[in-house]
């Protein structure tokens, strides 16, 4: 081989391996640089704003060598946005923040996260600053109950409200008005307890520095009837009728309304000219002379208890009961003289509560009994004239007077 060909055949190759070389090295130049710790420049202090809201721009570093293209924020409010602009006056990598206007009456901060890649993150905040608190003009007091039992207690907070509705601060105070003390007591935290019936003063004050002041009056009822709109009531007879069937009441008629009474619910109704009727014990028979069981015998064995169940469906407490008679009708024989009361709870076993009381046959009046508490009251007849074949109430009720205790 000519030795000069020899020497350019290696001259070649070494230029080939030098620049094989060359492009290697440039490869390596290309690889991604490394993210120091330090990887941005930010401000140490929290960014502040008003609490009318607005727009911010926070200013950041990144380290030589690292892509601006690559950072992006993750924003944590809804009332706060970040995005990430370039400012060419100052040619610095810029966060911008929008901020809405606040309604709270304290500070309230956002945090917005910087990234580079997942391992190399930093936090700005943004601490907004309190809005001026919305005064009260008005407070509201229309739904405070007219009057409450004895027994109950009443939350004011639940019942009282302010205008505007967006008021700062709706937190009322509550205090017994001079000369109401030994009817109602009030807590710190609104709760109305009773003492005695009465009517009470209540006064009633903002606490926002507004100064706004009213009154509210309540009645405390110390002396409660019931409210009978759901009791049910079951009686000891069941009659034979000389139609077929039976009845468990006395089906009569009176000429001054213009209908069929008898039933034991009519001592439910309100109406004195209504009744429930009922045999007494002794007789065995006995047929309405008008109304739609004219001329139908009602048929009973002698000898029997008569009395009336009234299940209130839950218990009470109670210490009298009225008994209102006939207002169109005052023949003493239908009236009767004594009773027996009882309760239970379950009713069907019963506890006497009070023996033998005697009914005045002229007034519709409360009979005191000893206070006990009952689901079910059971009314048993004990005395009753020989006239007349039939036994008739009006009206029935239970109350708690709680003077009496």
């Amino acid at each position: 081989m000519n030795k000069k060909y020899a020497m350019n055949v290696t001259t070649t190759m070494l230029l080939l391996l030098f620049m094989c070389f060359s492009i290697t090295g440039c490869n390596d130049d290309d690889k991604d640089v490394t993210v120091p710790d330090n990887w941005v420049t930010v401000p140490s202090d929290p960014l502040t704003i008003g609490y009318r809201g607005g727009d911010l721009s926070c200013d950041y570093t990144l380290a030589p060598g690292l892509d601006a293209s690559v950072v992006y924020v993750v924003s944590h409010e809804l009332w706060a946005s970040g995005y990430i602009d370039y400012d060419q006056e100052k040619k610095l990598n810029v966060l911008k923040i929008e901020v809405e206007e606040s309604e709270l009456i304290e500070e309230r901060e956002a945090k917005f996260t910087l990234c580079y890649d997942d391992k190399h993150q930093t936090e700005i905040s943004v601490i907004q600053a309190p809005a001026p608190p919305t005064m009260v003009t008005e407070i509201i007091t229309d739904n405070i109950p007219v009057s409450i039992r004895m027994n109950e207690t009443l939350n004011l907070n639940d019942y009282t409200s302010v205008l505007p509705s967006n008021a700062s601060y709706k937190t009322l105070r509550f205090t017994v008005a001079e000369g109401s003390e030994k009817i109602i007591s009030i807590s710190a935290d609104g709760i109305l307890s009773c003492k005695t019936g009465g009517n009470a003063t209540i006064n009633i004050t903002t606490t926002d520095g507004s100064n706004v002041t009213t009154t509210a009056t309540i009645t405390i009822e110390n002396n409660i009837l019931f409210d009978r709109k759901d009791w049910k009531v079951s009686t000891s007879t069941n009659y034979t009728l000389s139609t077929g069937g039976t009845l468990n009441y006395i089906g009569d008629y009176n000429n001054n309304l213009p209908g069929q009474t008898g039933e034991p619910e009519a001592m439910f109704d309100g109406n004195s000219k209504t009744y429930f009727a009922i045999l007494k014990a002794e007789k065995s028979s006995f047929a309405p002379n008008a109304g739609k069981y004219k001329g139908v015998t009602f048929s009973q064995t002698p000898g029997g208890s008569l009395y009336f169940i009234v299940d209130m469906k839950e218990q009470q407490k109670f210490n009298y009961f009225y008994i209102g008679h006939r207002s169109d009708n005052t023949t003493s024989g239908l009236r009767v003289s004594k009773v027996k009361i009882h309760g239970s709870n379950d009713g069907s076993t019963f506890t006497q509560i009070d023996n033998e009381i005697t009914l005045n046959k002229t007034q519709n009046i409360n009979y005191p009994i000893t206070t006990s508490t009952y689901r079910y009251v059971k009314i048993e007849y004990s005395a009753w004239e020989s006239a007349s074949s039939t036994l008739q109430i009006a009206e029935f009720n239970l109350g708690m007077n709680y003077a009496l205790e």
